[in-house]
């Protein structure tokens, strides 16, 4: 072969491929194995070259771009969209349930009812005095309501729709009760009052009192008893003595007159109630005696004897209403004048007297009398009556309690006398004797008035006596 083959082969051939190239050009685009992916044509994403199109009215010359379409991308994007519209359908789908549920929910409440109903009572505590009721509450109502009352003295002791309510005697009471929940609220109440009285209460017998602290044979008192009812029914009286008389044995007060021997005897009261219910009280009481019972008639051989009595002066004094206490020479009944100026008021002043009779032990008594010289009178007394009385506050000096001893009444004197007097009764001769037999060393007087009153002008108004002019004188055997 010679050396014009060898050149001619080689332009032939570039002749056949750049022929067939252009023939080419013309078919269908063909698949490039991609580059970019690495991988084999089994396995990678096939790309697309964008060439000349069949449809297109020119011919389109050969690109020397490729456009890569990532199908990868692609289907993340698409997950990704259809991951969204998925959540987007799931959230409108349980918002939809949701409201769904909450019209159903609403739909099926119901408002509430509520009935207040006494399953316990009335009964009755003796030991706080009360009847009480045990009330439950029927409840309806979705969701279940919450329930309030207005009062509970058990304090929840019964639970929660329970509750005791304790009623006192005359104070009723009106129970309330409310129960609410989201659908509405419902309220009841009922009147509870004193259903006990079947449990009656025995009445009490807190005293009896007499009209005088000293009795004497024969003589008519008066006797009242302090009595109540717990329950406050009417109430009888029953009275009884081991001695003596009472004009009415069923009235309080009630008048006795004592029997006509000294001694000790009992006065009994039963008081009852108009139920039944009852109560003792027994009270003993020492009578002495009278004038009437003393022998005077004078043995013929009996000497007669006769003495001033003497005073303990630091032993009495004056003590008005306010408190106050005076000691002295003196001693003064009537308002507290100037004194009520430090204690809210003028109030009424008493006088004191303290006799040693220790020197009459033994002695009888034949004769008495009581002098009172005025020494001052003060301003103008609102008075009816000045009263000498006997008292007895023991051995001591006086203290302000002492102005409400009870007293034995000797005699009274009017406002004609001008504050001078004598008192010589009988019932002072009396008093005295029997002090003396009771083997006592002192014999105590208070001078007051009757029918206190005063015209509140913070002065003083009554009588003053001075303590060294007042006489005691006796005979005696």
């Amino acid at each position: 072969m010679n050396k014009k083959f060898y050149f001619i082969l080689p332009l032939v051939l570039i002749i056949i491929v750049f022929g067939t190239a252009a023939i080419c050009n013309m078919c269908t685009p063909i698949k490039f194995t991609n580059a970019l992916s690495g991988k084999d044509s089994a396995s990678s994403t096939e790309e697309t070259i964008v060439g000349s199109s069949a449809e297109t009215s020119e011919s389109t010359p050969l690109s020397n771009e490729t456009t890569f379409v990532d199908e990868s991308s692609t289907t993340e994007e698409s997950a990704t969209d259809d991951e969204i519209t998925d959540e987007e359908s799931a959230s409108t789908s349980t918002t939809e349930e949701s409201a769904t549920d909450d019209e159903s929910s609403s739909e099926n409440n119901e408002a509430p009812t509520i009935k207040l109903e006494i399953y316990e009572g009335p009964a009755y505590s003796a030991a706080d005095d009360v009847c009480y009721y045990r009330v439950k509450a029927i409840v309806t109502g979705k969701p279940s309501p919450n329930v309030i009352f207005s009062k509970d003295d058990s304090n929840g002791a019964w639970g929660p729709m329970k509750v005791q309510i304790n009623i006192s005697r005359g104070n009723p009471y009106t129970l309330t009760a409310k129960a609410k929940n989201d659908a509405g609220e419902a309220t009841d109440s009922i009147y509870l009052e004193w259903g006990c009285d079947s449990q009656n209460r025995d009445p009490v017998i807190d005293n009896i009192i007499l009209s005088s602290g000293t009795l004497e044979t024969g003589q008519q008192y008066d006797i009242t008893a302090i009595a109540s009812d717990p329950d406050g029914n009417i109430l009888g009286y029953q009275w009884s003595v081991s001695g003596g008389t009472l004009n009415n044995n069923s009235s309080n007060p009630v008048k006795w007159t004592a029997p006509q021997n000294k001694g000790s005897y009992s006065i009994n009261l039963i008081v009852s109630d108009s139920n039944g219910g009852q109560c003792n009280y027994s009270a003993t009481v020492n009578v002495q005696s009278s004038i009437s019972d003393i022998d005077i008639t004078l043995p013929s051989l009996q000497k007669i004897l006769s003495m001033d009595v003497p005073k303990w002066p630091l032993r009495g004094g004056s003590i008005d209403g306010n408190g106050f206490v005076t000691f002295g020479s003196f001693i003064y009944a009537g308002d507290s004048g100037g004194n009520g100026r430090f204690a809210g008021g003028e109030a009424e002043e008493r006088g004191y007297i303290c006799y040693d009779i220790s020197g009459l032990s033994g002695r009888t008594i034949t004769s008495v009398s009581l002098t009172f010289n005025l020494k001052k009178g003060w301003g103008l007394p609102w008075y009816d009556s000045l009263w000498v009385a006997n008292v007895d506050w023991g051995p001591d000096a006086i203290v302000a309690s002492d102005f409400n001893l009870d007293g034995w009444a000797i005699q009274k004197f009017g406002m004609e006398t001008g504050g001078n007097f004598t008192c010589n009764s009988n019932n002072l001769l009396a008093q005295l004797q029997n002090y003396i037999d009771a083997g006592k060393q002192y014999f105590q007087l208070r001078i007051h008035w009757s029918d206190f009153d005063t015209d509140n002008d913070y002065e003083y108004d009554g009588w003053e006596y001075d303590l060294s002019k007042i006489n005691l004188r006796v005979t005696y055997y």
